[in-house]
């Protein structure tokens, strides 16, 4: 899939938020990590039946670029800062391709928690306790977004954000 198919005006239709957790020292520390791996990734899963209708943020891409506002947007989301909010503060930044994902990458993450590009990370925020995976799908009409997120290698989240095309 392609950035350009991507391009043009979304808005928020639906929303989910996912918890979960992975118990250490059932499986070797190996199989852990796989499992967090796989859970930031998002493994292809976006979970739309589940999802609730919601309505509140608008995300723009334009060519590698994207914007969000915000309208009256309540509901649980990860900042910039890699911190979980309620009052989320929209973002600006860059869509790329990287390790096989389509992902988001804000302006302003502060440097010591920015992922290096050279190593093929798709996270976009990583401040060695929180990590944060922002990607995007496009799956039949709708913008699948998945913010997944791994905090002490143990607490999992998955907000997934079902848009449609405005324009």
């Amino acid at each position: 899939m392609s950035i350009a198919s991507m391009n043009g005006e979304w808005q928020l239709e639906q929303y989910h938020h996912l918890v979960d957790e992975i118990p250490w020292g059932d499986d070797e520390d190996t199989a852990c990590l796989a499992k967090i791996q796989a859970w930031l990734r998002g493994n292809g899963d976006a979970q739309i039946p589940d999802a609730v209708p919601m309505a509140g943020l608008v995300m723009k891409i334009q060519g590698s670029e994207f914007s969000e506002e915000t309208i009256e947007f309540d509901a649980l989301m990860f900042d910039i800062s890699g911190v979980q909010v309620n009052a989320y503060v929209p973002m600006t930044g860059t869509v790329v391709d990287r390790d096989g994902l389509t992902i988001l990458e804000p302006a302003g993450v502060p440097d010591w928690a920015m992922t290096n590009a050279m190593d093929a990370s798709a996270l976009r925020y990583d401040d060695g306790d929180t990590k944060v995976c922002d990607s995007l799908r496009l799956i039949d009409d709708k913008l699948v977004r998945q913010v997944s997120v791994v905090t002490d290698e143990i607490y999992l989240e998955r907000m997934v954000l079902v848009y449609g095309r405005v324009r």
